[in-house]
């Protein structure tokens, strides 16, 4: 009898234990008189902060959106990683008329997550909005809404103010979710749509719909079942807010969150000795780039800019800065670019002797000049491996910490000495832009005033900026590279692997256009 009670107690001991430790995925009991209610399939993931707003048309662009938004919002395409390429996503067709114009046509069975059908005039509204917003002008600027023209609910005429070769796989950023104007309106505005005090957007069409958020603690999302694309995996997807790296790594290995976004580089080898753990390292082509202002000194001088790009150990400052997880570039674009090709000459390497003979018949030999270098967090393990390796050549570098937020804003002053510029997206032109004065918004940047090309550089930029024909455009492509890597009024860092840290279990991980993890169709094995 003894021996039955004690059995007794240790069970009543582990059925109490369990349900002390129960959680979301629980199964819920039932009075044996129903069927079984399926365990709740939810995944936890831990990112570094908060967005600004769930509303994307009306706030600034930045990394701290991105997994939420991919969650969220439909594009006209979708980018596939895989090939480098865009794919339909609301867009069936996109039939050209001109270089400028497009006929598009969208599916017919999408809806917003307050029901209403999502139609083409649906996309001019985004399209103005994003516009009228006055936040996006490095993302819409070439769009001419004003010559869009709606034909019916499924087709209307795109128009572009100038061409843009790679203008697909462009509609395929996450700036350019589409909205529904009638839930808008339903909603109460666009101003009721940004997530905070409780007002959740109501408008978009993704696959996961926000329901909670937590200020600072985390963001709730649950599927839409009624999803055009399929009925989505998870029922519910929690982000939750954890600024510190590795107590985002540690929450991992607690199992308290399945996927780790933005993980510390020198945490991927604790994580491989994990076997329920995975490191996933994807190549990206973001370039990040040390530009100059080739109007200040002491980059007015070419000798000094050359000097500098031959100074740094690239390769060690990989090793050191992101635990070995980059590449580096020995051209001003990234490699996997489509009009990368490598240079005959280079002074992307590094070769100190020859930094100190360049540095000696500059005009600023001897003279210790002073160097302000604005960055973001993401630089900031590498801008002090430029501080210590440039001091070898007598610069003395000032490293300027600076928001994200606030950084284009900073650039366009036309103030300041240099900057380091996380460019993401695989369009050539738009790795180029920052050196292009006549068609580039921001103009103080060394494309711009801060330096000039000269007559040669703008004649190739009318060219690539005028020809639809990537191929036709290549010639223009490698002789403005040749010109701009013989003068050096930027540096290129490195390209970024972007790294993502996770449960075995977890599948299907993609990469965005512009390299961020997208979890969206993610599904446990």
């Amino acid at each position: 009898m003894k021996k039955v009670l004690a059995i007794l107690l240790v069970l009543v001991m582990v059925f109490g234990l369990a349900a002390c430790g129960s959680n979301n995925n629980a199964t819920p009991a039932n009075n044996g008189n129903e069927a079984p209610v399926a365990e709740k399939k939810v995944l936890k993931v831990a990112f570094r902060g908060d967005p600004n707003g769930l509303c994307h048309v009306s706030i600034a662009v930045g990394s701290a959106n991105t997994p939420a938004h991919e969650l969220m919002m439909d594009r006209l395409f979708e980018y596939d990683y895989t090939t480098g390429t865009p794919t339909p996503m609301l867009a069936t067709k996109w039939e050209p008329i001109d270089g400028t114009h497009f006929r598009v046509t969208l599916r017919d069975d999408v809806y917003s997550w307050n029901g209403d059908k999502f139609t083409a005039s649906d996309v001019k509204y985004t399209v103005k909005a994003a516009i009228d917003s006055g936040k996006h002008a490095r993302y819409y600027g070439n769009f001419d809404v004003d010559n869009f023209v709606v034909e019916d609910d499924t087709h209307l005429i795109f128009a572009l103010k100038k061409v843009d070769p790679f203008i697909q796989t462009t509609l395929s950023n996450i700036p350019y979710g589409m909205i529904v104007e009638k839930s808008v309106q339903a909603g109460g505005g666009l101003e009721k749509m940004d997530g905070q005090g409780g007002n959740m957007p109501n408008c978009y069409t993704g696959p996961y719909k926000p329901v909670k958020w937590e200020t600072g603690s985390s963001i709730t999302f649950e599927k839409n079942e009624k999803y055009w694309g399929g009925e989505p995996y998870f029922d519910e997807i929690i982000i939750y807010s954890i600024a510190d790296a590795q107590a985002r790594t540690e929450a991992l290995e607690a199992g308290n969150v399945d996927l780790v976004l933005e993980p510390s580089e020198a945490q991927a080898s604790l994580i491989k000795e994990n076997k329920d753990l995975a490191v996933y390292n994807y190549h990206t082509t973001n370039h990040h780039t040390l530009f100059t202002n080739t109007q200040k000194a002491p980059f007015d001088d070419v000798n000094v800019r050359i000097a500098c790009a031959l100074a740094l150990n690239y390769d060690a400052n990989i090793q050191r800065a992101l635990g070995g997880y980059g590449q580096h570039s020995d051209d001003i674009l990234p490699l996997g670019n489509p009009m990368y090709e490598k240079p005959a000459e280079s002074f992307y390497k590094f070769d100190l002797a020859l930094a100190k003979e360049y540095m000696a018949k500059s005009s600023y030999a001897g003279k210790s000049p002073e160097v302000e270098i604005y960055y973001t967090p993401q630089h900031a393990e590498y801008v002090p491996l430029i501080q210590q390796q440039w001091a070898e050549i007598g610069i003395i570098v000032k490293p300027t910490p600076i928001a994200q937020s606030a950084f284009y804003d900073t650039m366009a002053t036309g103030e300041k000495q240099a900057w380091i510029v996380n460019n993401s997206n695989p369009n050539p032109y738009e790795q180029l832009k920052f050196y292009d004065g006549e068609h580039f918004d921001y103009k103080a940047l060394n494309g711009g005033p801060g330096w000039n090309g000269g007559a040669d550089v703008t004649a190739l930029f009318d060219k690539i900026t005028s020809e639809p024909d990537m191929e036709k455009a290549r010639p223009y492509y490698q002789e403005l590279r040749k010109i701009i890597n013989a003068q050096v009024p930027s540096i290129p860092l490195y390209v970024y692997e972007r790294l993502a840290f996770a449960t075995n279990k977890l599948q299907g991980l993609i990469l965005t256009e512009v390299g961020d993890i997208n979890f969206s169709k993610c599904s446990f094995k």
